[in-house]
C-alpha cells in the first residue's frame, strides 16, 4: 500500500497532468505484486509437485529459524557463544 502511494506520488509530480497515467501504473503495479506469486507457485506445482514444494519450503523455513536463534545467542569479546546456562 506504501509503494502504490509513493509510486502515485511520484509520477503526479514528474508529469503535470500524469493523475490518469499514475493510475494506470499503479494498477499495473498492484496487478503485477499479486500475480507474479500465483504464477510463480503454479509453475513450481507443475515442475516439482505440490508437496515437494511444501516440504522443501518447511525445510527452508526451519534451517532460517535455528540460524535466526544460533545467531541471537550471546557472545563474549571473543565471538564464543557465552552463556552460562549451556
Amino acid at each position: 500500500m506504501f509503494m502504490r502511494h509513493v509510486l502515485e506520488e511520484d509520477h503526479k509530480k514528474s508529469k503535470i497532468d500524469a493523475e490518469d497515467e499514475a493510475t494506470q501504473i499503479s494498477s499495473v503495479f498492484k496487478g503485477m505484486a499479486y500475480g507474479f506469486p500465483i504464477i510463480g507457485a503454479m509453475v513450481s506445482d507443475a515442475l516439482l509437485g505440490d508437496f515437494h514444494v511444501i516440504m522443501w519450503i518447511g525445510i527452508l523455513n526451519a534451517a532460517g529459524s535455528g540460524l535466526q536463534a544460533v545467531a541471537a545467542l550471546p557472545r563474549n569479546e571473543y565471538g564464543i557463544i557465552d552463556n552460562p546456562r549451556l
